[in-house]
Order: structure tokens, then C-alpha cells, then sequence
């Protein structure tokens, strides 16, 4: 058990890489938008990057086994590509050793959301996840009828994220939330009593990040004055990236829903009334221990963080300020 502990022992971070800036960030710090802005949008690198605690002392920096990058237009205009290059690879290997060395010239910027934020976004996008998987959607409709099954697997392809979802299919996803709540509720409250008593909240899109953020911030030679912590929870991220945007007009960043402030709508990437009804149901459960001691460590730094006097707290952000 000891060595499946210590093999356990590391912390992934998305990693975004252009010519003028890198970002770290985890999915459901508005990863999505991220991509679009900066591997489609400036025709950066996006991969995983694991820090591996496993040998001791500092961690070992590992580059995913995939790199994503925009290919050139062709026939079907601009796509991505998937990258297994050993060169692509120890270039973005050298860059992030670079800025944790203090000698890289390009902008830093950590993305992080409110602890709690997150975990909710995160719940429900795993529940989609889950109820797309032919055995937990065989045990979450166990009690349910036919018909109500049947329903439930149109609303659940409903409900998976798809980059550019209009309004529309928003709304009649959350109208019928609404209309059938006590099938939802059936479903999400197994879910979660599943995940406390057996898997833990470990998952892609529920899994801490911000005690990595901290060492990184303190621990190594980042240029101070290159770094900006971005608070997705209270600043529009895509006010951030523009100015490392260089083709603002590319479909992928186009796709989005924008206001009329020109900040994309957000609202539409997920059912509010599942989320609301997901934390009513952690709330009637105020013993769960595995849930108080996953999160604990995860809102001190948190805290920590989001007193740090590089955070942007400035909305009307200019390429000036940024620059």
C-alpha cells in the first residue's frame, strides 16, 4: 500500500504555451475558453503537465503523452492536432524549467476559481460524464421506469458539453430539470453517495491543484513582476488572453455566445438547477468526513492565494496594464 501511495504522488496542471505568455491552469478554471484563445486563437501548445513528488524533494516535471496544437487551414479549415514530437515536447519541457528558473521573458499567469466554485462545476460535469456510462446510468436508474429512462438518456446527450451550445438547448435542459426534478434528484443523490462511500472526489474536473500553485510561487525563481493570478470567479478570463489573442476573429474563439459587453456567456456551458440541486444535497449531508478532509487543505491555499498581491482585480483591464 506504501508504494501505491508514493506512485499516486503527483499533481497535473494544464499548461498553455505561446511565444508571449504560459498559463497553468486545471479544467473548470474556464479551461475551454483558454484553449480556444490561446492553441487556436495564437496557435499555441496545449498538454498536461504532472509534477511527480514520488522520488522526493522537488518535483519531477513530466510533459504529457499528447501535445495539442492548431494545425494550418486546409480543406476543412483550421484544426487540431495532436502531437507526439519528443522535440515539441522537451521545447515546452525547457520553457516551464525556464520560468520556474527566473529566466524566461514571457508572461506568467496562474488561473485558479473559487475553491468551492469549482468543485460544484466540477460535480456536474462529472455526473454528465457519469450519466453517459452504461453502468452508473444502469445503477442510477435502477428505480425508475421505462419511460422515465428513456427520457433520461435524451436529457443526458442534452447535457454534455459541447463547445458553442446555443441558449436554446440550454434553456431545454433546464426546463427540464425543472419539470422532472425528483428523477434528477434520484439520480445525483446515488452519484453522490456513490462517490463518498467508494471513488472519493478525486476526479479531471474535482482535483486540487492550488497546494502545487503555492510551492511553484514560493518555492522557485519566478519573475515576480512576469506573473498574474486570475481569479476566474471574478474576472473574465477572455479580458485577460485578448491581448495575447492574435487572430480574435478565428471560428474556434468566435464560437462562443457573447453579450453585448462583448464577455462570452457562461451561463449557458451548464444547468444551473442541476448545480443548485447538487449543493442542497451535500448541504443535508453536514457528516461527510471524506468530503471536509479532501477540501480543507484546498481553502487554505485558496485563501492563501487569493491574497496575493499579483492577483488582477481590475475589470476594465487594458493590453497596457497587462503588457
Amino acid at each position: 500500500m506504501k508504494n501505491v501511495i508514493i506512485q499516486t504522488l503527483r499533481t497535473v496542471l494544464q499548461v498553455y504555451l505561446t511565444d508571449d505568455v504560459i498559463v497553468f491552469s486545471r479544467p473548470k478554471n474556464a479551461s475551454r475558453v483558454t484553449s480556444s484563445y490561446l492553441t487556436f486563437g495564437s496557435a499555441g501548445f496545449e498538454t498536461e503537465v504532472s509534477f511527480d513528488y514520488s522520488k522526493g524533494g522537488k518535483p519531477q516535471i513530466v510533459i504529457g503523452d499528447q501535445v495539442r496544437k492548431k494545425l494550418s487551414k486546409g480543406r476543412g479549415g483550421d484544426t487540431q492536432s495532436t502531437i507526439t514530437d519528443g522535440a515539441i515536447k522537451k521545447h515546452i519541457y525547457n520553457e516551464i524549467n525556464s520560468v520556474l528558473d527566473g529566466k524566461s521573458k514571457l508572461d506568467v499567469i496562474f488561473v485558479y476559481r473559487n475553491t468551492w466554485d469549482r468543485f460544484i462545476s466540477g460535480l456536474y460535469q462529472e455526473y454528465t460524464v457519469a450519466m453517459m456510462n452504461k453502468d452508473f446510468f444502469y445503477h442510477m436508474t435502477l428505480n425508475l421506469s421505462s419511460k422515465e429512462k428513456e427520457q433520461l438518456k435524451k436529457f443526458a446527450k442534452l447535457i454534455s458539453f459541447v463547445m458553442g451550445r446555443m441558449k436554446s438547448e440550454a434553456d431545454e435542459a433546464n426546463a427540464f430539470v425543472i419539470q422532472n426534478m425528483d428523477i434528477i434528484r434520484a439520480t445525483l443523490k446515488y452519484w453522490l453517495q456513490f462517490n463518498k462511500n467508494n471513488f472519493g472526489y478525486n476526479y479531471t474536473h474535482t482535483n486540487n491543484y492550488l497546494g502545487l500553485y503555492n510551492e511553484l510561487l514560493n518555492d522557485y525563481k519566478i519573475k515576480l513582476d512576469k506573473v498574474k493570478l486570475v481569479n476566474v470567479s471574478n474576472i473574465q478570463i477572455e479580458q485577460v488572453l485578448k491581448p495575447y489573442c492574435k487572430n480574435l476573429q478565428h471560428e474556434r474563439v468566435l464560437d462562443f455566445e457573447y453579450d453585448e459587453k462583448g464577455m462570452i456567456n457562461k451561463n449557458i456551458f451548464s444547468s444551473k438547477p442541476i448545480k443548485d440541486l447538487i449543493v442542497e444535497l451535500l448541504k443535508e449531508d453536514n457528516n461527510n468526513l471524506p468530503l471536509q478532509y479532501y477540501l480543507q487543505e484546498e481553502f487554505k491555499y485558496f485563501f492563501k492565494i487569493s491574497e496575493h498581491p499579483n492577483n488582477i482585480t481590475d475589470l476594465n483591464i487594458t493590453k497596457h496594464k497587462l503588457k
